[in-house]
């Protein structure tokens, strides 16, 4: 396993849905007469419809994998653990995207294709964790609803613990320890939780002001990972920052956004894991 397995994962997710997915074996989804009807690129590679101020769209799905000091191995007979956010209509095709996972462990995963079993998908929501698939049962339960935001009422501290690399831009520019503010993280995390509402949520979240009296405290450290891209046949460095830091001041126009931001994670890359944190406050 790579030290961060959020890139191998959606690889392997992406690659197994096509194959479950596709009925023409065309080479280009974008000539593809189903392309509006397929269930690969309504979850992988969503298109922007005419009009639509974003060039492009995120993927209705995030995943969330640990993020560890190595490169590890897993022997026979152990279980590899994580997670997978949904967003809009993807909530509605998932069985397809249970059925993809199946065919991904199948496959294998990694460099050496390890073949494995899915074995349990559980759901996280207002009751706790709900059983959605079980190898036993070839049976696929369906979604219950959706644990509910928790936002803090009154917010002048709280802290952000980054968990996977995390690669906020500042004027083109990708920030280090040092060059990145309160002002910068939040308007990074403004973006893009409004990239997720505007296509999938759909919520009336009221647009904080300025970020400009808010202080940051702490210290991030710039980790470097990379990943292999099966397209491009080549490793991508993709460096970013982790460790923890604490904002102060009125936060209370961004505690939406803070919440929603645990989710929609922050940073480019998202899609495979990277820009996750967690939050930590008082009084929740």
């Amino acid at each position: 396993m790579p030290q961060y397995s959020g890139s191998m994962l959606r690889g392997a997710f992406g690659h197994a849905l096509k194959k479950i997915s596709c009925m023409t074996d065309m080479p280009s989804c974008e000539s593809c007469p189903l392309q509006q009807t397929c269930h690969y690129t309504a979850i992988f590679e969503p298109s922007p419809k005419l009009g639509d101020r974003y060039a492009s769209l995120p993927a209705p799905f995030i995943i969330e994998a640990p993020f560890l000091p190595c490169e590890c191995s897993i022997k026979v007979g152990q279980t590899i653990k994580f997670g997978m956010i949904l967003f809009g209509h993807s909530m509605q095709l998932f069985q397809s995207i249970v059925l993809a996972w199946q065919r991904a462990a199948f496959q294998g995963l990694g460099r050496q294709r390890a073949r494995a079993r899915l074995i349990l998908v559980e759901q996280e929501n207002e009751h706790g964790f709900s059983t959605i698939f079980s190898e036993h049962s070839a049976l696929i339960n369906p979604l219950l609803a959706p644990k509910k935001l928790e936002v803090s009422q009154e917010l002048t501290q709280i802290s952000l613990v980054f968990l996977t690399p995390t690669r906020v831009k500042h004027n083109g520019v990708y920030c280090n320890g040092q060059s990145i503010t309160a002002e910068t993280l939040l308007n990074a995390l403004r973006r893009k939780v409004d990239l997720y509402n505007t296509h999938y949520l759909h919520l009336d979240i009221a647009s904080p002001p300025r970020p400009s009296h808010i202080q940051l405290k702490g210290e991030l450290k710039v980790t470097p990972w990379s990943r292999y891209s099966s397209r491009q046949k080549q490793g991508i460095q993709l460096d970013g920052l982790l460790g923890k830091v604490t904002l102060e001041g009125d936060l209370q126009p961004w505690a939406n956004l803070l919440a929603l931001g645990e989710y929609t994670h922050i940073g480019k890359n998202t899609s495979f894991g990277l820009g996750q944190f967690q939050l930590e406050r008082q009084g929740l």
